[in-house]
């Protein structure tokens, strides 16, 4: 899980994205977006930021609100909102 929003000491998406493509973990989940509307950044952002960094992980973008799972598959990482 990776802060985006940019603000009060928070990692922007474009760091966020470096960030991630360094640490090449297998899932990323963007956070810390949709919550004010004062402290927000469309998650996108972080979408279009990884491609450039060559960033290799899925990405999981979730619902506010939602229940989501997440395992092991394989070699892959696979998850699913329940």
């Amino acid at each position: 899980m990776v802060c985006i929003n940019g603000n009060w000491g928070n990692m922007n998406a474009r760091e966020a994205a470096r960030l991630t493509a360094a640490v090449k973990p297998k899932i990323v989940v963007p956070m810390h977006w949709g919550m004010f509307a004062h402290n927000t950044v469309d998650p996108q952002t972080f979408v279009a930021a990884a491609k450039e960094a060559g960033m290799e992980a899925t990405i999981l973008i979730m619902e506010h609100m939602g229940c989501y799972v997440c395992w092991p598959f394989g070699e892959k990482v696979t998850a699913r909102s329940e």
